[in-house]
């Protein structure tokens, strides 16, 4: 099962520690709204009880390893999940976005690696100007972590050369 083996790679490292994605990556929403499996498209408690589903699968395949962090599919999950997360045995989340609704269960992502309108990756210089801005944008908001988005499965070369410009920077 390839399940299986993924989670025999991850234990053999510690490089990795998985996350929660949902259950079935499945959107729910009208054909109007942007796509969201965790969105306002179904009732809540459903919502919920497939947050726990999918945590649940990953704990058994992932045991320790897993993370009790929910990293929704399509980055955005309806707000009044948040009170209900431990419900489903999570402890912490990351969408995409500035807005903190839980700043103490939530480190979101800012600056996306791919351009999905060109289906490439971004250059690391356009990448690098998105980050000045969204770190420009935590100052005025208070200060909190920025995060970068990747796609590791669809990274075609400019991602990869963009992602190893940004391991390679050294802190000023």
């Amino acid at each position: 099962c390839p399940s299986d083996r993924l989670a025999n790679q991850v234990a053999l490292s510690r490089h990795f520690d998985p996350c929660v994605h949902g259950w079935a990556h499945t959107n729910h929403e009208p054909a109007s709204a942007k796509r969201a499996e965790l969105g306002s498209g179904r009732a809540l408690d459903d919502v919920v009880a497939d947050v726990a589903l999918g945590r649940e699968r990953l704990q058994v395949l992932f045991g320790e390893h897993l993370m009790p962090v929910l990293v929704p599919p399509w980055n955005r999950m309806r707000d009044d999940l948040v009170p209900r997360l431990a419900e489903a045995g999570i402890e912490g989340f990351s969408t995409f976005t500035h807005k903190l609704i839980a700043a103490d269960m939530q480190a979101n992502t800012h600056v996306d690696l791919m351009d999905w309108r060109a289906s490439t990756g971004k250059p690391a210089d356009t990448v690098l100007g998105e980050l000045a801005e969204a770190l420009a944008v935590s100052r005025r908001n208070g200060f909190y972590e920025i995060g970068v988005l990747s796609h590791h499965l669809v990274h075609d070369r400019q991602a990869w050369d963009t992602v190893a410009r940004l391991v390679s920077l050294e802190a000023v």
